[in-house]
């Protein structure tokens, strides 16, 4: 136990350090010092924050469940002396996880490097654009807040193109639906809905490129009709094209003619959307379709209550789970 800060900084070399269950009253400030072996962190309690600036690391670091009453600070490196990987399973941040602002430049990271936040907590997210390594690991990463201290409005990360926030998301290589969620949440609470929406829908379109067999139709189906239920007007573009495929039906079949039809367009939707019924004329039992043209009609009317469903479905947010 330390009652007050712990420096490891000032020029140190150090070899392989162990910190477990240690408890520090104060910072924990690992700058400006070359590590030349493992740095292992477990289990610690940092009342204050821990900062990472200026240290040459030859090994990867590992901080796992940490609790951190203030900030993690891992900005600048030395010129050409690059970070490795660093893993922060299960580590909480009251305050910032800080990569950079307009006060700190962001540490370069070696090629390949992962950023490991596997089940981690933080306050807010502080960045900058390159702060972040080629691969990270985000499931069960939670926060309450993209953008901190001293960011500047330019570099807020929820005010970003969401292109780039989904290029972010895809940093990790395998397909989670909790990061995506997590952000989506983030960002509806903070006042941006649209790009939510773009964030939950991108990973629906992540998950059906996955899915197998009945489940990837049926995604394909809901992608197609409601846009996953984020975009239900989409409907529409499904009920304008079946429209128009059952008159084509009426029309070179020869049966919308023979029944009064020279169309059909006014049929084919009442037949698509019998729950409307705008005209009970097409009830009648005086038409009677034959062949092929009475066949698709049966699978036309089958499509139309399909796809009432799946708008209701997409209305109420099941489709979005």
């Amino acid at each position: 136990q330390v009652h007050s800060s712990f420096f490891m900084s000032g020029g140190t070399a150090f070899g392989k350090v162990t910190l477990i269950s240690t408890k520090i009253g104060g910072q924990l400030d690992i700058s400006d010092s070359i590590f030349k072996s493992n740095l292992n962190t477990a289990e610690i309690h940092v009342n204050k924050s821990i900062v990472i600036r200026n240290s040459i690391f030859d090994k990867p670091i590992k901080f796992y469940f940490l609790k951190i009453g203030g900030h993690l600070h891992i900005t600048e490196t030395p010129k050409e002396k690059k970070l490795p990987s660093i893993d922060l399973t299960g580590t909480e941040i009251n305050g910032e996880l800080h990569l950079g602002s307009n006060d700190y430049h962001s540490a370069e990271w070696k090629e390949g490097a992962k950023l490991t936040l596997r089940n981690a907590s933080v306050g807010t997210v502080q960045d900058l654009e390159n702060s972040w390594p080629d691969e990270l690991e985000l499931r069960g990463f939670t926060y309450f807040n993209l953008g901190g201290y001293a960011g500047g409005e330019g570099s807020i990360m929820a005010n970003r193109d969401v292109s780039k926030l989904i290029k972010w998301l895809q940093k990790q290589k395998d397909y989670s639906p909790q990061p995506y969620e997590q952000m989506a949440k983030v960002l509806r609470e903070t006042g941006h809905k649209e790009k939510a929406n773009i964030i939950l829908y991108t990973s629906k379109q992540k998950e059906r490129e996955e899915a197998k067999g009945w489940h990837k139709l049926g995604m394909w189906i809901l992608e197609t009709t409601i846009g996953y239920g984020f975009y239900p007007l989409r409907s529409i573009i499904s009920i304008i094209a079946l429209t128009i495929i059952g008159a084509l039906f009426l029309k070179f079949s020869g049966q919308g003619v023979k029944h009064g039809m020279p169309w059909g367009i006014s049929y084919s939707f009442d037949m698509l959307l019998p729950i409307i019924e705008p005209n009970k004329a097409h009830y009648s039992v005086a038409i009677k379709l034959t062949g092929c043209t009475k066949y698709y009609f049966y699978i036309h009317k089958l499509m139309g209550w399909a796809l009432v469903t799946i708008f209701i479905a997409g209305l109420s947010g099941i489709t979005k789970k």
